[in-house]
């Protein structure tokens, strides 16, 4: 490395490490790939949890900071406000690095205060397209005084024990169904979802280079993969209530679904 010359990031080094564990499971030349499933994906996770009070949870993970959820919320935003009869649907923000601890209490402190369905969407179009960096406690102070908020109120509920216990619930939950990178949805504690296990007919890298760079690939694919999620999540949903004898939701129509 040249003298003074910046060392790279811990988050580009993660990328990094990420793209050669894929490259190094492609095919050798001269082999020919697989040819790519075109039908959705969802993961059965090894120690599901009951749903409760007689409903399905729906868990949406996501991060303030990843743009890939970002991407996502609107076609996630208008699948939750449907009312669906018997889901109960939660988002739990995660914190993978120092940048989103402070926006993963930023989240939990507005739900205290019960303004978060107001604010929630404006967080991220502070992170991702004003920019504001909102990845300490002062800075996300100033993005709650700056939508009216109470400072004293922010305070007290930021620090507060209810918040603090959220956060450490939100990362033993992460754990609990093995969430490794965003979005991804958990569908009655025992199906994962994450929006690249549904973009169609690429291979293995393609899927690495949509992981990475979703924001920057065509439009009609990122809804696509949004779609075909929400669609997965709907049968699935309506699987676990056909099931338990339970009403099912109308789902979306989508392809038939494949585990992994």
């Amino acid at each position: 490395m040249k003298k003074n010359q910046p060392a790279p990031s811990p988050s580009f080094l993660r990328a990094l490490l990420f793209c050669l564990a894929a490259l190094a499971s492609m095919p050798l030349a001269g082999h020919a790939a697989a040819p790519a499933s075109t039908a959705p994906r969802y993961d059965t996770l090894p120690a599901p949890y009951p749903a409760l009070h007689g409903t399905v949870p729906v868990l949406a993970f996501f991060s303030y900071t990843c743009w890939h959820c970002h991407t996502f919320e609107p076609s996630l935003h208008r699948w939750s406000t449907t009312g669906r009869q018997g889901v109960a649907f939660k988002r739990i923000p995660i914190s993978f690095g120092k940048d989103s601890i402070a926006l993963q209490r930023l989240h939990f402190t507005l739900e205290e205060l019960g303004v978060l369905p107001q604010l929630h969407m404006k967080i991220f179009t502070a992170v991702h397209d004003q920019p504001r960096r909102l990845f300490d406690d002062g800075a996300v102070l100033q993005f709650a005084l700056s939508n009216g908020l109470d400072a004293r109120q922010f305070r007290q509920a930021y620090h507060s024990a209810a918040v603090s216990a959220k956060v450490r619930d939100a990362e033993a939950t992460r754990q609990r169904y093995q969430v490794n990178h965003l979005p991804a949805l958990v569908v009655g504690g025992r199906y994962r979802l994450s929006p690249e296990q549904f973009v169609a007919r690429h291979t293995g890298l393609d899927m690495v280079l949509a992981f990475f760079q979703f924001d920057n690939t065509d439009a009609s694919r990122k809804l696509d993969a949004a779609h075909a999620m929400l669609a997965a999540t709907d049968q699935l949903i309506e699987q676990l209530q056909t099931q338990a004898g339970k009403p099912a939701p109308t789902a979306t129509p989508g392809s038939t679904l494949t585990s992994r």
